[in-house]
């Protein structure tokens, strides 16, 4: 195990030319920061979900898998501190900040809220009929960029029949899932800055 409590974990299946270009931000941004970086190249062996993709989903297999790696992530907590989890599609610029040092509370799972910006009311009702409770903020996160502490249970489990449920129904089914997961364990999200994750409002 690593003497270092903090990784940067990333997901680059198959072979697009940018993963190398990505990968070496990543290494540097790992460097800076004093992390543990981990690219993770092979898809889990772990029982995918049996349901198949909704008409709004890529049928790109590897892509699949990606998103479905991204929610099996929470067992790297019980080897770090904090895990910060990057999209492989991230570019992190050489004058960026210590993420860890900005959002210090390691209780705390940290994501960009897109829902104050961009209208999530259809993923939000799924999530509601999932916890079987109406929710009346507006808080939908983005899970491109995830900070995340040890020992939390955010994502150390998988729902599986609620993963099938969000295959099956969401039109991003990950981090759908991910939203329903931070509200099913009451763990606190805090949104982090467009410094950190600057996207596209829709």
């Amino acid at each position: 195990i690593s003497m270092k409590k903090r990784l940067i974990v990333t997901i680059m299946l198959g072979k697009d030319p940018s993963f190398e270009f990505v990968k070496r931000s990543f290494k540097e941004y790992a460097k800076k920061v004093n992390a543990d970086f981990l690219c993770i190249t092979e898809p889990s062996s772990i029982l995918k979900p049996n349901n198949n993709h909704n008409n709004n989903h890529n049928n790109n297999k590897l892509f699949f898998d990606a998103l479905f790696q991204k929610v099996s992530l929470g067992s790297l907590s019980d080897q770090y501190e904090r895990v910060l989890y990057l999209d492989a599609d991230i570019l992190i610029t050489p004058h960026a900040k210590n993420i860890f040092d900005v959002y210090k509370d390691d209780s705390k799972v940290y994501m960009y809220n897109e829902g104050l910006f961009s209208d999530r009311t259809s993923e939000l009702a799924l999530i509601s009929d999932r916890l079987h409770k109406t929710i009346q903020d507006k808080n939908y996160f983005n899970a491109g960029v995830i900070l995340f502490p040890k020992n939390n249970h955010f994502l150390q489990s998988i729902r599986l029949h609620d993963l099938e449920y969000f295959v099956s129904n969401s039109n991003w089914f990950d981090q759908t899932y991910i939203n329903f997961k931070y509200r099913y364990t009451n763990i606190e999200a805090i949104s982090l800055s467009e410094e950190f994750n600057c996207m596209a409002r829709s």
